[in-house]
């Protein structure tokens, strides 16, 4: 999920892009990761039920409820995104009322899927240090752990590098963010044409 809505949301803040193009390429990669967060979440289910010898109980971890709140956070904002934009049934004012929200919201979804990707990756490690036999050498689990250091410093540069470019602008132009640390939008941001 966080692989498809980083360029997704950065995708949409490039300057001078032709506006219906990065409309086209933001829905569509909010639908691929939409899709694979569902096929995660179904595979997830199918290997706990057909787990030999002893199936395992489903969404028992923070992991998969972070993951279930990630998905309907993404439906929601699919949701709303499709009514508001894609097919428009809203007057031009609610729609620049909603893009806001919908820019928050969509923020807030993509730092639950990066707390849900780090927990996951810390239950994993749990899990394998769980299951470790002392015939087991005790380098085979720091593969796991080192794994672990990787993934989070790569989320942490990912998650600091889109806020701070949602926050400036691709540009990097810190004159448009306002007293309160937010970028406020350009005249050609809010149109919705």
């Amino acid at each position: 999920m966080v692989y498809s809505t980083t360029p997704s949301s950065l995708g949409y803040h490039i300057p001078e892009t032709n506006r219906p193009l990065k409309k086209l390429v933001h829905g569509a990669l909010q639908c691929a990761a939409l899709l694979l967060s569902i096929l995660g979440i179904t595979t997830a289910v199918l290997s706990h039920t057909l787990k030999q010898p002893t199936p395992m109980p489903n969404f028992y971890s923070t992991h998969s409820a972070l993951g279930v709140l990630t998905l309907l956070m993404m439906m929601g904002q699919g949701t709303l995104g499709m009514l508001a934009y894609v097919a428009p049934q809203w007057s031009l004012h609610a729609r620049q009322a909603l893009s806001p929200m919908h820019r928050f919201f969509g923020g807030a979804t993509f730092v639950v899927g990066m707390a849900t990707v780090m927990v996951g990756v810390q239950e994993k490690v749990t899990f394998l240090q769980l299951v470790q036999h002392p015939g087991v050498r005790a380098g085979i689990m720091q593969v796991p752990a080192l794994m672990q250091v990787c993934i989070a410093i790569f989320m942490v540069a990912v998650g600091l590098r889109v806020l701070v470019w949602r926050l400036v602008g691709a540009n990097g132009d810190t004159s448009g963010v306002s007293s309160d640390g937010f970028r406020v939008l350009a005249e050609h941001e809010i149109a919705l044409d």
